[in-house]
């Protein structure tokens, strides 16, 4: 049997959140933008949970961008809307895996209050309420150790599939240093609600269009190894987008094939935007790419961060990247 957690930080959290949320009539739940596995896992286990827990109040759940087309056969992702499109005033907010209220990516709104679900280190408070546990699997993780203590018989098969499904992506299925004896009793415990581990796997990494591959080919052909500093880096174009008809979305896991290389321990993957690019790090066992992308306003974790610039250029951002590299080197 699970025991529920100990953590006196998440069980005085639960005890506020649930007097905010039983005071309140509408709710809503959202995360950041571009939104992840764990961001879509966390808000949609959430969601399920609440409008299970409070079967007569107003709950929506939205983002600002589209759910991806590998996390579309999760229960319940036919609820999301565009954040953008609610008008409406909330009595509550729920914000998970968020490190910034910039990342939601566009103005929430209006509410009495706002609460924090997350697990990144490097970020910035902005509710009235935030439950931060860091280091830890994922955000998804924390939403099961808040609804767990608040009544785990409302667990159920599509709360299970989410949350499951949140731990496996953020983790790179269980492979980061964050997964600990308590994340892997927690996806036992939700393998014991009936979900199937490869109707995940094959939905996340088997559903792809062939636009992928043909994006896939080109972000391959322009990998580049600074061998000296352990880097590797590739890019997509928007003409390239254009081209193939893809979007954002479909370049999900390209930063890991630089990554995948030998004797590369950082890389990163450029995606670009009207505004400049869109750039994803990663790496393998020592550096904190988490740390790096703050230098540019960005964050994330140890092994996956990221952040965006408005640099155009793909060989000035090559060289400025090289550059902090080198100077982190020097004092990792």
């Amino acid at each position: 049997m699970l025991l529920p957690t100990k953590d006196k930080e998440i069980i005085s959290f639960v005890d506020k959140f649930l007097k905010i949320l039983k005071n309140s009539k509408k709710i809503l739940v959202t995360g950041h933008k571009n939104p992840d596995g764990d961001a879509i896992g966390s808000g949609l286990g959430l969601y399920i949970f609440l409008r299970k827990l409070f079967k007569e109040k107003d709950i929506k759940i939205a983002f600002k961008d589209k759910v991806p087309y590998f996390l579309k056969f999760l229960p319940y992702s036919e609820d999301i809307v565009s954040l953008e499109s609610i008008e409406d005033t909330f009595d509550a907010i729920i914000v998970v895996d968020t490190a910034d209220i910039k990342r939601v990516g566009c103005k929430l709104p209006l509410a009495k209050f706002i609460i924090e679900i997350d697990h990144h280190k490097e970020r910035e408070k902005f509710g009235n309420l935030s439950l931060v546990k860091s280091p830890l699997s994922s955000t998804s993780e924390l939403v099961f150790e808040v609804i767990y203590l608040i009544n785990p018989s409302l667990i159920d098969t599509n709360i299970a599939y989410n949350i499951y499904t949140g731990i496996y992506t953020d983790t790179a299925g269980f492979s980061y240093e964050t997964v600990t004896q308590r994340t892997f009793e927690i996806a036992a415990y939700l393998l014991s609600k009936n979900i199937n581990p490869r109707i995940i796997f094959t939905n996340l990494y088997e559903q792809n269009p062939i636009r992928k591959l043909k994006l896939l080919k080109l972000a391959l052909s322009r990998i580049k190894v600074w061998e000296d500093i352990k880097f590797s880096r590739t890019y997509i174009l928007l003409e390239d987008l254009k081209k193939y008809k893809a979007s954002y979305e479909d370049t999900e896991s390209f930063v890991s094939y630089p990554r995948s290389l030998k004797d590369v321990e950082i890389a990163a993957f450029y995606l670009e935007k009207d505004f400049g690019f869109k750039v994803s790090l990663r790496s393998k066992l020592f550096f904190n790419v988490a740390k790096l992308a703050k230098k540019f306003g960005g964050g994330g974790h140890k092994h996956a961060a990221g952040f965006e610039t408005n640099i155009k250029n793909i060989e000035l951002l090559d060289n400025i990247l090289r550059k902090e590299i080198s100077l982190s080197l020097k004092i990792v």
